[in-house]
């Protein structure tokens, strides 16, 4: 028996997993020298490690197959995965796995009440007259050739991990896991020229004193792509209206983050890409429009696109029900994985996903039992007590902020296209022992001498340098100091919050906005009556007078002001917030006192004004008074001094004219 083999045999090997292909060359080898009287029958067996009956067959096999007898499990020579079931069949056997939501097995179950019962059946208002590839009923009752086994080889004809995601899953899932992925690359984009905006559930929970239960954290985020910062966020809770429904983010928070980055930022001179979402982080028309109206081509829109749970098919879905496409938008979802993990050391975890942990339960009933309290006993009492969570305002705030402030500033990652953009350093240090680095820029900076020492010593001791790459928040101040950035004037900034936004409030009689915000903080808010104009001017609000004000919760430093019943909607200026000072900081309390003084006199100019003839004629009568009281005094030191010098002159005379005396006749009197 000689073994050979053609071209196509090559290939149908090639095709073979490995371990198969492995134990084909070495059985193929070993029978061709047992065939050539180079190896005897024991010992071929030996090498092999094959009993004689198992060589026996082996070579009984390849008479039969060729070498795809030398193949475990092989089906036969040229056989492909479809031969022996009829087409028709494995299409409807396919449109019966996909036609259950969860599982295989039920259809196939399906299948075979279907062939037993040998009758007429509709299938997705489908009718079948038989099974679609056994016309007649073959062999009925006995299972066709290739059904048995639990169905273990139809198995191997269902629908590929692809087709059977999208349709139990939704595209989204299976073009996630399954689908082509695209490629791109930040090389080539400048600062602030593309800008992706995304939100993201924070995996924990947080108490607030005035809230009876505890509220999961929102967050709205803009991320710079070339550098991979997160450099703006908004941050608010879950909360409960009276109705018992819940209060999330919605547009009108995605357009205070935008106007905060408006405001902070500007765009790029070069032009800026903003990417956003149909959901939450969605820019609506009204709002392109004021940009493109205001900045041209300089400022696009792009939206990541919607990839719904059930699109696979086309009318399975009302069209609602979709979420943001993951390889749009891969940058948010990989840094949104990072900020779960840093914050999953902090207490009121939700869980991964939907999972929560058992705890959780524990740890919602024992805070919101304390927080119910909070109706019989005083604030500062319900500060003092424990709870198993974060306060939002105290607690939980600076620490997120905290954490992501680290998340921008880490140079451990492995960003793509770091080196291509030049986005590397160099560290020095003096001692290998020393912690105290020194990067490139710094030892630019450095004398001369000091310089040498450092590159001294890493030339001798190479643990004395280490490459460094830039942290995002490194590339993005450093593209934010060399970029030529556009300002955005605030009145395009007004224009977008109006809408929607403006809450009418009452500048009180003392002249500042107080209020409350719970999102924001504990306690009143108070706003300046004087606001900052566009022109740059300042004005004075009309005390008791309702304006239309707007307080972006991700900027509260500022209070976007509108004219009230007349013209409204006119945006008249920024009032500024009004810090409480340090009793013990003594030039904020100066400070503090100025500008209380100014305000004083700028809300009495009008009455200042009108009185001014009042003034007039006070200060005329103070001046008149005044001279009749210097008249008097004058004349009266006038006579003062001539009555003086009167006398002084009378006694002279007297002094002359009288003729001397004895010494004992000087005290005598003159009779």
């Amino acid at each position: 028996m000689t073994l050979t083999l053609q071209s196509s045999d090559q290939d149908a090997i090639s095709a073979l997993p490995m371990k198969w292909r492995t134990l084909f060359n070495t059985r193929f080898l070993t029978l061709q020298q047992f065939h050539n009287g180079q190896l005897t029958k024991p010992e071929a067996m030996d090498r092999l490690h094959v009993s004689r009956a198992t060589f026996d067959r082996m070579v009984t096999k390849v008479k039969e197959m060729g070498w795809a007898g030398l193949v475990p499990q092989y089906k036969g020579v040229g056989t492909t995965a479809t031969d022996g079931l009829p087409a028709e069949f494995i299409e409807f056997w396919k449109r019966l796995v996909e036609g259950n939501q969860r599982k295989t097995a039920p259809a196939y179950r399906l299948l075979i009440r279907l062939w037993r019962s040998r009758q007429a059946f509709e299938f997705q208002e489908v009718k079948y007259p038989c099974i679609p590839g056994y016309e007649g009923w073959p062999g009925w009752p006995n299972i066709p050739s290739g059904w048995g086994g639990k169905g273990r080889n139809l198995y191997r004809h269902q629908p590929k991990k692809l087709e059977l995601t999208a349709l139990r899953h939704g595209l989204g899932r299976a073009r996630d896991l399954y689908g082509p992925k695209v490629l791109s690359t930040r090389v080539g984009l400048w600062h602030m020229s593309h800008v992706q905006f995304d939100d993201v559930w924070l995996d924990l929970k947080a108490h607030l004193l005035d809230s009876k239960k505890l509220v999961r954290p929102q967050q709205l985020g803009a991320l710079e792509l070339l550098s991979g910062s997160r450099f703006a966020y908004g941050m608010k809770p879950q909360l409960w209206r009276a109705d018992g429904t819940r209060e999330s983010l919605n547009e009108g928070d995605m357009r205070f983050l935008f106007a905060s980055v408006l405001m902070q930022h500007g765009i790029s001179a070069r032009g800026t890409t903003f990417i956003v979402e149909h959901g939450t982080a969605a820019i609506r028309t009204h709002v392109r429009e004021i940009m493109q109206r205001a900045f041209g081509d300089l400022v696009k829109f792009e939206d990541s696109g919607m990839v719904g749970d059930i699109q696979a098919l086309t009318g399975m879905g009302d069209g609602r029900g979709g979420k943001g496409n993951p390889m749009h938008k891969a940058h948010l979802e990989s840094l949104h994985n990072l900020i779960h993990n840093e914050m999953a050391f902090l207490p009121g975890q939700t869980g991964h996903d939907r999972d929560a942990p058992e705890f959780l339960g524990v740890i919602e009933r024992y805070d919101e039992k304390l927080l119910s309290l909070a109706k019989r006993l005083p604030l500062e009492t319900m500060k003092l007590f424990r709870f198993k969570t974060f306060e939002w305002h105290t607690q939980l705030v600076p620490l997120v902020a905290g954490v992501l402030d680290q998340i921008n500033r880490r140079d451990d990652h492995d960003l793509e296209g770091w080196a291509a953009l030049g986005f590397l350093t160099r560290q020095y240090r003096l001692m290998p022992e020393s912690n105290e680095w020194v990067d490139e820029e710094r030892l630019l900076s450095l004398p001369a001498p000091t310089r040498n020492a450092f590159l001294s010593m890493a030339d001798v001791d190479q643990r004395c340098w280490q490459p460094r790459r830039f942290s995002p928040h490194d590339v993005f101040t450093r593209g934010a100091a060399t970029s030529e950035m556009i300002k955005v004037p605030e009145s395009v900034i007004a224009e977008i919050l109006y809408q929607d936004l403006a809450k009418p409030r009452k500048l009180g009689d003392d002249g500042v906005f107080r209020f409350e915000d719970r999102e924001i903080g504990a306690g009143d808010l108070t706003f300046d009556g004087l606001v900052i104009c566009p022109d740059g001017r300042e004005m004075r609000l009309q005390d008791g007078e309702t304006y239309e004000t707007v307080l972006n919760p991700f900027d509260p430093k500022k209070l976007w002001v509108y004219s009230g019943t007349r013209q409204r909607g006119a945006f008249l200026g920024l009032a500024s917030l009004v810090h409480r000072h340090c009793r013990a900081d003594a030039e904020g309390s100066t400070e503090a006192f100025k500008r209380s003084a100014k305000a004083l006199a700028e809300r009495l100019e009008p009455t200042r004004r009108r009185n001014a003839h009042l003034t007039r004629l006070e200060t005329a009568r103070n001046k008149h008074n005044a001279g009749v009281l210097s008249e008097h005094a004058q004349a009266k030191a006038d006579f003062t001094r001539r009555a003086t010098a009167i006398l002084n002159a009378t006694t002279t005379d007297h002094a002359t004219n009288t003729p001397n005396k004895a010494p004992n006749e000087a005290n005598e009197p003159d009779w």
